[in-house]
């Protein structure tokens, strides 16, 4: 294989890494919590702000921003007060909407 294929061929994949991670990036656009509804149910979703109302256990972390109530299936690190990144998916339990959360970072 000469110089010129293989610059092409790193070029070809260059390009469509970058179609990859705009497609990616808009699949889950960052969301103002008093705009999630019913109909956001099942849909991923990115809130931020801040932690409220904290409660770790050994299995799970819950915390509401803005009265909205986030669950993680695991123990997290963090702190009332501390402004996150939520990315999660809307459910509903008990008649309420709530995001699983998946991942959590900083702002």
């Amino acid at each position: 294989m000469n110089e010129k294929q293989l610059l092409k061929i790193c070029v070809s994949v260059a390009i469509l890494g970058i179609g990859i991670l705009f497609f990616l990036s808009k699949t889950a656009a960052q969301t103002n919590i008093q705009d999630i509804t019913e109909e956001d149910i099942d849909k991923k979703l990115i809130v931020s702000g801040s932690i409220e109302n904290l409660k770790v256990s050994d299995t799970m972390t819950m915390f509401t921003i803005q009265d909205m109530p986030i669950v993680f299936f695991e123990q997290l690190d963090i702190q009332e007060g501390n402004t996150v990144i939520i990315t999660g998916t809307v459910k509903e339990y008990k008649g309420k909407l709530e995001i699983i959360g998946e991942r959590i970072g900083s702002e």
